[in-house]
């Protein structure tokens, strides 16, 4: 994606401005590996970006969409891994089992969250029950581009705050 930037502000004449954002880019990403070294792999905790919820079925991020490389680069173990799929839809039950240390969410709706606490069936989740599910901007966590490394850094702060 940053190299796609960079290829654009050529095209449209203003590669100077575009090779400083992306620069500029890719420094924070160099920043956020480096504090992500202090985080021991085995203190790593398990995320799922949940994109929909349709009764007992769930729509997650998986290993072909770039929110698992978000995941990632913040520093979290998408539970998903094994679902070689960009936005599979498992069951709550394969949910359930794996069992997030943190869950996040996109959208405006505040009350969304709370709905979910309150059901019996998301309260066995480690994350409702640890108040790690989280609800985001959807400009930082639907859309590629500048804001994906907006995105990795507050998902690292998240995690590991």
């Amino acid at each position: 994606a940053l190299n796609d930037m960079e290829s654009i502000g050529s095209l449209i004449g203003v590669s100077r401005q575009a090779h400083s954002l992306v620069k500029n880019l890719r420094q924070r990403m160099v920043k956020l590996a480096k504090e992500l070294q202090h985080i021991q792999p085995a203190s790593r905790l398990t995320v799922s970006r949940i994109l929909d919820v349709d009764g007992e079925n769930l729509i997650v991020a998986g290993p072909r969409s770039f929110q698992y490389d978000v995941i990632a680069k913040a520093g979290g173990l998408n539970v998903s891994t094994p679902i070689d799929e960009a936005y599979p839809v498992v069951s709550f039950q394969i949910f359930k089992k794996w069992d997030p240390d943190l869950i996040f969410l996109c959208g405006t709706d505040r009350s969304y969250i709370a709905r979910l606490q309150a059901d019996p069936q998301w309260q066995q989740l480690s994350a409702v029950q640890h108040e790690r599910i989280h609800l985001f901007d959807c400009a930082l966590t639907c859309r590629t581009g500048p804001r994906i490394v907006d995105m990795a850094e507050l998902l690292f702060q998240t995690l590991y705050a």
